[in-house]
């Protein structure tokens, strides 16, 4: 059913179970290595974006969001 709504409004209806989902990220607070649109981005995942990104902090404090990728390793 949750699903169904997000179809309908991906950004609005995510928000209504983004801490339900964050609950189970296992990335949140860890070093991360994410390969996006042929680019690399390391840092600190810092949970998921209203939208559903993941959040990452690099080095130099500043904040990617990344709607795609692969997660190339996490420690």
């Amino acid at each position: 059913k949750q699903w169904e709504t997000m179809s309908k409004s991906p950004t609005t209806e995510f928000e209504s179970f983004r801490k339900d989902w964050n609950q189970y990220s296992f990335l949140d607070g860890r070093r991360v290595c994410v390969e996006s649109g042929g680019r690399q981005f390391e840092g600190l995942c810092d949970g998921i974006s209203p939208d559903g990104s993941l959040r990452i902090i690099d080095t130099n404090a500043r904040l990617h969001t990344m709607i795609a990728g692969t997660i190339l390793w996490f420690e």
